[in-house]
């Protein structure tokens, strides 16, 4: 009887441990506005500045496009092993100042077969203040390379930072506010905006908005033939949302998807439908198309307490059924 008791409980624990295992698999996701900034000074360790930066490409939008690790491509490169990468990408570029470079002067050094996307990471609505872009920098150099980067004590100030750079190109680094909540009637009357224009030409005829799916001709394929915007608040702002709209060609396309896809005439549209309030409620759309910040994914981590955990459970339940047998 003890014998076929202690076999139940055995079954039991190897079922809540594999739905254990299962769970932690299942991608850990993140979202809403950024954390507040994270404290960095001059004493902080190589360590520390590792796992700060962490916690920022994990918050601030960088997985938004960005892979790491794994098969799957994103929007943008893989970061898997950029540390060791990064040294060989520019002739005469540290990995430090290539990555520095890289997040700072996105239009440098292209990387092939991904379109120039990414943002200026200083400015809204990533926003990073200096001191937190050599930490995102730390990080990265960890993957796969060595870690170089330290905080000098100016690193902190608010002060307009100059980086120099060996081909001799210079950028300027100013302290940006983050952008602030976008307010309720605003998000509402972009949504207004979006649904009052012809059905097959609203943004969700299209692409995935938030919660709102495509409605149009290509609502069988979602995310097939236009990206997803569920994520754009986390890597653009609201110029760059109307820029797109005024005039597609003006900006890259996502890889993947085609370039001449999107229509050319929304700015009529709104002339024609809202008159002089037309740039009004296109910035009223722009606002309510960057509110979606999304969810970034971060890889799955299994916990060595857990599986250690099961594993003394097993060794438990296995002695306790040879004493019962």
């Amino acid at each position: 009887m003890k014998s076929v008791f202690v076999r139940i409980l055995l079954v039991v624990a190897v079922v809540l441990g594999a739905y254990t295992y299962l769970g932690q698999l299942v991608p850990q996701f993140t979202g809403g506005f950024p954390p507040a900034e994270t404290e960095i000074k001059p004493n902080t360790s190589k360590e520390d500045l590792v796992r700060v930066g962490q916690d920022l490409v994990s918050n601030r939008g960088c997985l938004t496009c960005h892979t790491l690790g794994g098969s799957e491509k994103g929007r943008c490169p893989n970061l898997e092993r950029i540390g060791a990468n990064a040294a060989t990408r520019t002739p005469g570029y540290t990995a430090e100042q290539y990555l520095l470079r890289r997040l700072t002067d996105p239009d440098f050094s292209e990387v092939t077969g991904f379109p120039k996307i990414m943002p200026k990471v200083w400015q809204p609505p990533i926003a990073l203040s200096f001191a937190e872009i050599k930490a995102v920098t730390a990080y990265l150099e960890s993957l796969g390379g060595k870690v170089t980067m330290q905080i000098k004590p100016e690193d902190v100030q608010d002060i307009a930072h100059v980086l120099r750079f060996p081909d001799g190109a210079t950028v300027t680094v100013k302290k940006v506010e983050a952008a602030k909540e976008i307010p309720e009637e605003t998000l509402k009357e972009g949504h207004d905006v979006m649904m009052s224009l012809p059905e097959k030409q609203r943004c969700i005829a299209c692409h995935k908005v938030g919660n709102e799916m495509p409605q149009g001709w290509i609502a069988n394929a979602p995310g097939q033939y236009c990206p997803d915007l569920s994520q754009i608040g986390a890597m653009h702002d609201v110029d760059y949302v109307k820029q797109k709209v005024q005039n597609p060609q003006s900006l890259p396309t996502v890889t993947g998807y085609p370039k001449t896809m999107m229509p050319m005439n929304y700015e009529q549209l709104l002339k024609d439908k809202y008159g002089a309030q037309a740039e009004e409620k296109l910035s009223a759309l722009a606002s309510f198309i960057i509110s979606h910040r999304g969810q970034q994914k971060l890889p799955p981590e299994i916990s060595p307490w857990i599986i250690g955990g099961m594993l003394i459970l097993a060794i438990i339940l296995n002695f306790v059924g040879k004493r019962g047998t």
